[in-house]
């Protein structure tokens, strides 16, 4: 995660700073912004240092988030923790911690890990949309094309909407 700019500076490129800010799609650098939000006011509500993380309040976090979190939602959390590491080049503290992974795997089997089922488009759905478009029209069209190629190909919406209109970015001619 480029984030010593003091870095870029002595290189003196602004397009690698630009570059490196593009390292991260717009949904994870959001995702990462909750992520260290969250780790940030745990330390501070603790009296805990931010940096560097010690491996006794790795753990203690790990069970704090394990009151709210599935095990799976518990290990991204993590993961910007030793981002933040990597960002300042100091050795990541969840990299060979046996006492974190323990406690994980113990979180795992209490907690259990839901499934996680999305409902499907269905052929009657997809009929549905289908009566309502007018194939006359191209947007109609067009809608109706990528309706076709998200179902057969199983696309997942995020994979063609974006997550909000502010992210949204249409090309301009």
């Amino acid at each position: 995660m480029c984030s010593q700019n003091e870095k870029f500076k002595l290189v003196g490129s602004t397009n690698l700073a630009n570059l490196c800010f593009h390292t991260f799609a717009a949904t994870t650098k959001a995702s990462y912004r909750t992520h260290r939000a969250s780790y940030l006011q745990f330390c501070s509500r603790m009296g805990y240092p931010h940096f560097p993380g010690q491996f006794a309040h790795l753990c203690q976090y790990a069970a704090f988030l394990a009151r709210s979190l599935n095990p799976s939602s518990i290990l991204n959390y993590l993961n910007i923790i030793g981002l933040l590491h990597k960002g300042f080049n100091v050795p990541n503290p969840l990299v060979d911690n046996w006492s974190l992974q323990s406690l994980l795997m113990g979180i795992k089997q209490v907690k259990g890990e839901p499934p996680s089922h999305k409902l499907p488009i269905t052929p009657d759905i997809l009929m549905r949309i289908h009566s309502m478009l007018n194939m006359h029209f191209s947007f109609d069209a067009s809608f109706w094309a990528i309706c076709l190629v998200s179902f057969f190909g199983m696309l997942r919406k995020s994979h063609l909407l974006a997550s909000s209109l502010g992210l949204w970015r249409p090309l301009s001619t």
